[in-house]
């Protein structure tokens, strides 16, 4: 704006965003909605991406070594936060398998195990300080509700952290490999994954499964976050084994009872009945073996 010659008073008469909006906009306070960042950039003359990274359309390789290597690591890092939130809260009528497994295998996962972990949330013991659990006024319990909320979007935005400090690594790595071969073609590895963020429901899917894979990586430093991780590799084993021996040519539906087809014609005539029981009647006591193992 400064360049321009322009004033926080100008926008604010010209576009009829309030001042205090616009204050928080220059210091950094709050991002500007869709909406409001279009007026600014039209009356600007600028693209949206000049103003806000998050509206970046593509990215390359030389795109981020530069705002790296000037130190907007800062903007870098906003970009991803930002763009990764939205992935995870993205709301759309129409959503593919992929996308659909992705969410679900994301919100039902180990995100959630990771967000009561002691080793991302260090913080929440000081938002708890000092309240008074023994006092049931109507006072006190309106303040532990606005402390749980307060601790739980703590939480979130913490995994969010963790999440886009690794999506970067994993991309300053990609951008070393290609100066290390010297790699100066324009759809590199980087291009694609930073793309991946900005192509919508097409790419969700797939970013979803790797988010998911970085928080695993997160999750692993905490013991009972790493059993959990271990029963569900081993229960996700157990539905593979039942998709190989299901009979479909008698039923598309079979109803299972501790991931065991109740009915010897779900399974196909090529496996005795009892050993398929066995291998799942023994995973299933792997997995409780685990979490007991784990509990402590």
């Amino acid at each position: 704006m400064e360049q321009k010659g322009i004033r926080q008073i100008d926008l604010h008469n010209s576009l009829d965003i309030p001042k205090s909006t616009i204050t928080g906009y220059v210091k950094g306070k709050s991002l500007p909605t869709a909406g409001n960042l279009q007026k600014l950039a039209d009356f600007l003359n600028v693209k949206k991406s000049f103003l806000d990274l998050r509206f970046i359309d593509t990215v390359s390789t030389s795109t981020l070594k530069e705002l790296l290597d000037n130190n907007q690591s800062e903007k870098v890092f906003e970009m991803f936060f930002n763009k990764i939130k939205e992935i995870l809260s993205f709301e759309k009528d129409y959503m593919d398998m992929e996308y659909i497994q992705g969410k679900l295998a994301f919100n039902q996962g180990v995100f959630g195990r990771v967000l009561q972990s002691s080793i991302i949330n260090p913080g929440i013991v000081e938002i708890f300080n000092g309240l008074d659990l023994s006092d049931s006024s109507k006072t006190n319990e309106a303040l532990l509700v606005s402390k749980q909320r307060e601790a739980r979007e703590y939480a979130k935005n913490n995994v969010l952290t963790l999440i886009t400090n690794e999506y970067i690594s994993r991309l300053i790595n990609v951008i070393e490999r290609e100066q290390a071969y010297s790699s100066t073609y324009g759809h590199s590895e980087i291009s694609n994954l930073i793309n991946s963020l900005n192509n919508k429901i097409d790419s969700y899917g797939g970013v979803l499964f790797e988010i998911n894979e970085i928080i695993e990586k997160i999750g692993v430093q905490d013991r009972k976050i790493l059993g959990y991780c271990l029963q569900r590799k081993i229960s996700t084993m157990q539905i593979e084994i039942n998709n190989l021996v299901h009979n479909d040519t008698i039923n598309n539906f079979a109803v299972t009872k501790n991931n065991i087809y109740t009915e010897k014609s779900d399974v196909i005539d090529t496996i005795e009945f009892d050993y398929y029981k066995g291998i799942q009647n023994r995973l299933n006591d792997l997995v409780k073996e685990i979490g007991e193992h784990f509990s402590d």
